[in-house]
């Protein structure tokens, strides 16, 4: 009311629309009544702009009528059984003070023009104000119960002017010192000034002792005060994060670097125009990059800020693995997976196997191979898998078995432990003098000797290589030697008979020669080695299996 123009709510107040009040002191000659407002402000600035939004705060509203009444008391002890009050008016002055009743009987005190009551005994008492006019406000007041003097903080700020104070009262003493040092006196008024405020310097416990150095009260009392460390605002750090798709609303204070201070404020620096609060939703949002600040501000209006950044990506497709399910053991297992633009992939599987290869190879494969395996292709951070059952097959394992049946040279496969089905696999035989063959066995009788070579492919299409030395491919007794050295019929060769033993005799029965074991031994010579003549021998041959066989033979060096 004192300027009788409005204020605009929300505005920077001016001299035209408002009165300054001037803080920590009493503020005089305010010589006007209704409604009032007390407004407080503060100003931040941001790359040297004053800015104001958001920063005003209402301390109080009150009415001012002129209206007679006692506003407020105060009370501090001078002893145990003593107090001194101090009583602050509303009216139009001068006033008179007096006390009417204590405990609610009658007591008289007239202090006239003076407002301080000292000495008061603890009780009830009837305070009453009269005004120029013989208008009385009457009011009771437990003085016990009036607070002390307190001491009031303000603008703790880094770098700002703090102050410490209490009430001014004219005829009261101030002492102002900051703990341990009792003698460096800081200040001598009801206010003291920290300028400017540190963090470093000054927080600790800060001392004041009000007294009176004359009759008029009793107080002498010391008050502490303990300035803490003002914490600097922190909006936490920087966080980012790779989102595939478009996946659900996310809390950006998920992504921000703890600790953080709570109370900020989100913006978003990017346009998606989906956050709301500190909660953002990419839901429908096309791909890209996404940038939001949070700004944290301390109670001195000093504000701190991190950035969140979103990487909003498409999954990539699903990887395609183009290996068979199937492998044979001890053979390398190639592990095929089509390619996908700018991915980087994973494979793991069992047996411990990882490899970060697009197509990896596991070489000498066995059965601990055997199992699921997934490969993940990852671009801009989102993957896609794929899987695999791999079950890895016996390879056949087998071996050559030479025979003669019906006086014909066989060799056969015989499989181990029943590794395959015969009738179902598939052969590929080669052999001396480019013999070949596909048949399971195979009759070489009166062929070459030499090295006989098989692969066997199973039903499952696994591989296995055999061979076999053949030095006889005759299985019927020969009845004519030439040992003369030239390679060709030198001994009496029975390689293929599994003969176990071979007795030899002259035409007049006489043995000459004996060997068991026997294969391809003689040559023509007795059982000392001499070399017998030219003649027809008879012999007598024990089979492992099956009768023993009697025959001729007839000896000749002559070809």
């Amino acid at each position: 009311p004192l300027t009788d123009s409005p204020y605009t709510t929300g505005t920077v107040p001016t001299d035209v629309n408002s009165y300054w009040l001037v803080n920590l002191t009493t503020n005089y000659n305010i010589d006007s009544f209704g409604t009032f407002r007390v407004l407080k402000y503060n100003i931040y600035y941001s790359n040297g702009t004053a800015q104001f939004e958001n920063c005003f705060s209402v301390l109080k509203e009150f009415t001012f009528t002129e209206e007679l009444r006692i506003a407020s008391a105060s009370a501090t002890p001078c002893s145990k059984i003593s107090n001194d009050v101090f009583i602050t008016a509303s009216g139009i002055g001068p006033f008179t003070y007096k006390i009417t009743l204590k405990d609610g009987v009658p007591f008289y005190i007239d202090n006239g023009a003076s407002n301080i009551f000292t000495n008061l005994a603890p009780g009830i008492y009837n305070f009453q104000l009269e005004d120029a006019c013989g208008n009385i406000a009457n009011r009771l007041l437990d003085i016990t119960t009036l607070s002390e003097p307190v001491i009031e903080s303000d603008n703790l700020c880094e770098g700002r002017i703090g102050q410490l104070s209490v009430p001014a009262i004219s005829f009261l003493n101030y002492r102002w010192w900051k703990a341990p040092d009792t003698t460096v006196i800081l200040s001598t008024l009801n206010v003291l000034d920290l300028n400017p405020f540190s963090n470093v310097t000054s927080p600790g416990t800060y001392y004041v002792r009000i007294y009176s150095t004359s009759d008029l009260s009793c107080i002498d009392l010391t008050l502490s005060f303990v300035v803490p460390v003002i914490p600097s605002a922190n909006a936490g750090q920087d966080g980012m994060m790779t989102i595939c798709g478009n996946g659900n609303t996310i809390d950006l204070f998920s992504i921000l670097g703890a600790p953080y201070d709570s109370g900020g404020v989100w913006e978003e620096i990017s346009s998606s125009g989906a956050l709301s609060g500190s909660t953002w939703s990419p839901s429908g949002i096309l791909y890209g990059t996404y940038i939001f600040k949070y700004i944290a501000g301390n109670e001195c209006g000093i504000d701190d800020e991190a950035l969140v950044t979103i990487l909003l990506n498409a999954n990539p497709v699903d990887p395609v693995i183009n290996t068979s399910p199937n492998f044979c053991n001890n053979t390398a297992i190639h592990l095929l997976v089509d390619s996908i633009p700018e991915a980087l992939y994973q494979w793991s599987g069992p047996n411990g196997f990882i490899s970060a290869e697009q197509n990896p190879i596991i070489e000498n494969s066995s059965a601990s191979n055997n199992g699921m395996y997934t490969v993940t292709a990852t671009v801009n951070g989102c993957a896609s898998t794929a899987t695999l059952l791999l079950t890895l097959q016996p390879k056949p394992e087998f071996i050559i078995v030479p025979s003669c049946i019906n006086n014909v040279y066989t060799l056969s496969i015989l499989p181990n432990q029943n590794s395959f089905e015969v009738e179902n696999a598939s052969y590929s035989w080669t052999g001396p003098n480019a013999f070949t063959s596909t048949d399971n066995a195979i009759q070489i009788t009166g062929l070459g000797h030499g090295v006989y070579e098989v692969t066997v492919s199973d039903a499952a299409g696994c591989l296995a290589t055999n061979s076999i030395s053949v030095v006889e491919t005759i299985c019927s007794v020969p009845n004519v030697i030439t040992p003369n050295n030239d390679n060709n019929n030198d001994y009496f060769d029975l390689t293929s008979l599994n003969v176990s033993r071979i007795e030899i005799y002259s035409r007049w029965g006489r043995l000459v020669y004996e060997q068991n074991n026997y294969t391809n031994q003689w040559y023509g010579q007795n059982m000392r080695g001499k070399e017998l003549p030219d003649s027809t021998y008879y012999y007598i041959l024990y089979f492992n299996s099956g009768p023993e066989k009697q025959g001729w033979i007839f000896k000749t060096t002559k070809h």
